[in-house]
C-alpha cells in the first residue's frame, strides 16, 4: 500500500469512527506495550486503562442489560456452582453468551442491544486479532464467535469466582485456548467493594497482583495450565450494583510444545468426568451395598458445573411449538383407576426420527453425547465397580428411559419397574436417574421416595436437585416414585434423564416371572379403601 493509500484509509477511519473501538489507537498501544506484556509476572498480561473512549463507554453502559429478567430480553444463566470438594466455585454470577440459539436461526447475540452486538463483532474482527497478535507475539489467532464460557458477565453482591486456571481446549472446535480478554464496565467502583481480579503465583502461595474492575479497563493475559486467576473475595457492593464485564477468549490451532498439556476440565472432550467417577465407584461401593431399603447411592455433583450448564442450556422446552423434540404425554391410571402418572412428558430414542435416524438426533448435541457416554464401556465399568454387578449391558433405545419432565401437579406413583426388557428379554438390574433442576425448593415436592418392601413406610426422600444422580437396584420390591403432586411454579418442570442397565440372567434369589410395572397403593390409600365397620 502506498503512503497516499494509507493516508486515505486513515482519513476514512478518522472521519467515520462508527466503530466502538478506536482501532488506530489500539494498534499504537500494541506497539508501545508489547515488551511490558512479555515480561509481566506471574504470567504474561497487560492492563489497559481507557480501552474504551468515554463516548463508547457511554454507549455500552446505556444499553447494558439489567440482571432482572423482567427488565431485559437477555436470557441470563445463573452460574452458581461448587467444586468437586463442595467449595464455592462461582457465586452470584450471571452469564450470557451467543452459543445458544436465539430462535429463527438467530444467535443469542440478537438479544442484546446493537452497540453491544457490534462490540462483540469488533472484538472478533481481523483488525482486533492483529492488535492482539502485535501485543502478545502470538501469531494466527482465531476468535470464538460463539463465546464459549465468555460473553457478558455480571456478579451480584456476595458473588465471587474462585481462583482457577481455565479450560485449555475449545470443547467443540478442539482449538488451543491462548488468550483471555476482559473488559470491565463498573463506574464509581470503590476498593471496599472487592471484586478485584487476582493473579496468583504458579505455586498458589501468593497473590502477585490485584486489579480493580473499573470502567473502561481491559486486561489481556495468556491462558496456561498455571495462569491462576479469579476474584475470590465476596463482593461488598451495594445491592443495586453488579460487577459488569465482557469476556472474550482467543485460540490457535496448536501451541508451543512447552505449553502443551492434556485437555483440562470442561474441555476433556466428554460431558462426564470419567476418572472422577471411577474414584467415586471405589469410595462408595460399600455405601451402595449396605443402603436400605434396597441398594442405592446418591451422588451429588455428578455433572461438574460446565457440563451441567451445557446440558441445561439446550434442555428441550415442554412447549411443542418451541422444540423439535417429540414429547409423549405419559398420563396413565392403574388398573384400579388410581393415577399412576400425571403431567409427565417422555422422550426416548426407541422411535425412528425419520430417514433411519434415531430420535436421538432430535436433541441437541450435548444431550446426545451424554446419552452415548451413559451407554459407553467406561460408564458400564463405573457401574460395575460401584454396584458389584458384572457384565452390564446398556439399552441404547432407552425403553422407558430418556428425558423426562414433569409439570406442576404431576406425580409418579410408587412402583417397582418391569423386570425384563420387552424386546431383548434381558434382566433389568439398575436404574440411573440424573436430576437437572436448579433452584429447586423442598416445598415444590417431587422428591424421589424409596419405600420399604412391605410398603408400610417411606425409608428415604431424595430432592431432585441439579447435578444429583441416583443409582439403585431394580428388583420386584424396589418400590420407588415421587407420589406427591408437584407444587412448583407453572413455568418450571421437574427435569431428569433416566437410563436403565441389564444383564443376561440374574442371581437365582432375585428371579421372578416377567412382569410389567407394579403400581403400589400408599398406606393412606389403603386406609381410605378399608370398609367402615
Amino acid at each position: 500500500m502506498t503512503d497516499k493509500q494509507q493516508q486515505q484509509v486513515q482519513e476514512a477511519i478518522d472521519a467515520d469512527r462508527s466503530t466502538i473501538l478506536d482501532f488506530p489507537h489500539l494498534l499504537q498501544v500494541a506497539e508501545q506495550r508489547a515488551e511490558e506484556f512479555a515480561s509481566a509476572q506471574p504470567f504474561k498480561h497487560i492492563v489497559i486503562d481507557d480501552f474504551l473512549g468515554a463516548d463508547a463507554l457511554d454507549r455500552i453502559l446505556s444499553v447494558f442489560p439489567s440482571p432482572d429478567p423482567e427488565r431485559t430480553t437477555v436470557r441470563w444463566r445463573n452460574m452458581d456452582a461448587n467444586t468437586k470438594d463442595g467449595l464455592p466455585a462461582q457465586r452470584g454470577k450471571l452469564d450470557f453468551s451467543t452459543r445458544e440459539s436465539g430462535g429463527k436461526d438467530l444467535s443469542n447475540e440478537f438479544y442484546v442491544a446493537p452497540p453491544i452486538r457490534q462490540l462483540f463483532w469488533e472484538l472478533n474482527s481481523s483488525t482486533f486479532l492483529r492488535f492482539l497478535e502485535k501485543l502478545t507475539g502470538i501469531p494466527h489467532l482465531l476468535p470464538d464467535p460463539h463465546m464459549q464460557g465468555g460473553g457478558i458477565h455480571q456478579i451480584r453482591r456476595g458473588g465471587l469466582l474462585r481462583v482457577h486456571a481455565d479450560f485449555n481446549k475449545h470443547p467443540i472446535f478442539g482449538l488451543d485456548r491462548r488468550l483471555n480478554f476482559l473488559l470491565y464496565l463498573n463506574r464509581d467502583w470503590k476498593d471496599e467493594y472487592e471484586g478485584h481480579l487476582e493473579l496468583w503465583s504458579k505455586d498458589m502461595k501468593r497473590c502477585e497482583r490485584r486489579i480493580a474492575p473499573i470502567a473502561g479497563r481491559a486486561v489481556v493475559f495468556t491462558t496456561l495450565t498455571d495462569s491462576y486467576h479469579g476474584h475470590p473475595r465476596a463482593l461488598n457492593c451495594p445491592e443495586d450494583m453488579t460487577r459488569k464485564s465482557i469476556a472474550m477468549y482467543y485460540y490457535t490451532n496448536g501451541r508451543p510444545e512447552e505449553e502443551q498439556h492434556p485437555p483440562q476440565d470442561a474441555d476433556r472432550g466428554t460431558i462426564l468426568d470419567f476418572p472422577h467417577l471411577l474414584q467415586v465407584a471405589e469410595q462408595q461401593a460399600e455405601a451402595f451395598a449396605s443402603a436400605e431399603p434396597f441398594k442405592h447411592i446418591v451422588i451429588d455433583d455428578f455433572l461438574d458445573a460446565d457440563s451441567l450448564d451445557r446440558i441445561l442450556s439446550v434442555f428441550p422446552s415442554p412447549d411443542p411449538e418451541r422444540t423439535t423434540v417429540r414429547w409423549r404425554n405419559m398420563d396413565a391410571n392403574t388398573k384400579d383407576g388410581l393415577p399412576a402418572q400425571r403431567g409427565k412428558l417422555d422422550f426416548s430414542t426407541r422411535e425412528s426420527g425419520g430417514k433411519d435416524l434415531s430420535n436421538e438426533f432430535y436433541v441437541a448435541p450435548p444431550i446426545r453425547q451424554l446419552f452415548w457416554e451413559l451407554n459407553s464401556s467406561t460408564f458400564l465399568r463405573f457401574l460395575e465397580k460401584l454396584t458389584g454387578i458384572p457384565h452390564l449391558l446398556p439399552d441404547p433405545h432407552m425403553q422407558g428411559g430418556g428425558i423426562h419432565q414433569i409439570r406442576r401437579g404431576g406425580l409418579l406413583r410408587v412402583h417397582a419397574d418391569f423386570n425384563k426388557h420387552p424386546i431383548f428379554g434381558l434382566d433389568r438390574r439398575l436404574n440411573f436417574l440424573l436430576y437437572l433442576n436448579r433452584d429447586w425448593k423442598d416445598e415444590y415436592e417431587g422428591h424421589l421416595e424409596l419405600w420399604s418392601k412391605d410398603m408400610k413406610r417411606c425409608e428415604r426422600r431424595i430432592a431432585p436437585i441439579a447435578g444429583r444422580a441416583v443409582v439403585f437396584t431394580t428388583l420386584t420390591d424396589s418400590y420407588h416414585g415421587h407420589p406427591r403432586a408437584l407444587n412448583c411454579p407453572e413455568d418450571m418442570t421437574r427435569k431428569s434423564i433416566a437410563m436403565y442397565y441389564y444383564t443376561n440372567g440374574r442371581p437365582e434369589e432375585e428371579q421372578h416371572p416377567p412382569h410389567a410395572t407394579l403400581w403400589q397403593r400408599l398406606p393412606e390409600e389403603e386406609e381410605e379403601l378399608r370398609p367402615v365397620e
